[in-house]
């Protein structure tokens, strides 16, 4: 039995992929007070990984939930990062825990 080009069909194509890349950026960008926030373009701008999202939704951070979405308020954020306390010397070796011998 012959193949009739008329009647063959095409092998379907799969549509093309984007990736996204999950590296962070270099520098963190700026949190305005007046804007609201995805969550991926709040991990994105604040440079915090999803764990350390996670545990400041658990300490006290409001996260918005719209449909299947988490949104971050600008405000709450800095408002969040306000109540928290201080690290006096940071960046200093005072700062760093002492060596476990």
């Amino acid at each position: 039995m012959a193949n009739n080009s008329s009647t063959a069909t095409a092998p379907r194509r799969r549509p093309k992929v984007v990736h996204v890349s999950k590296s962070k950026p270099a520098v963190a960008g700026a949190i305005n007070a007046d804007c609201s926030y995805t969550k991926r373009q709040f991990l994105a701008a604040t440079g915090l990984g999803l764990k350390s999202f996670r545990n400041a939704m658990r300490d006290g951070l409001p996260v918005k939930l719209a449909g299947r979405n988490y949104y971050v308020l600008g405000a709450d954020w800095l408002a969040f990062l306000a109540s928290r306390p201080s690290v006096e010397g940071a960046g200093t070796a005072a700062a760093k825990s002492p060596n476990r011998n």
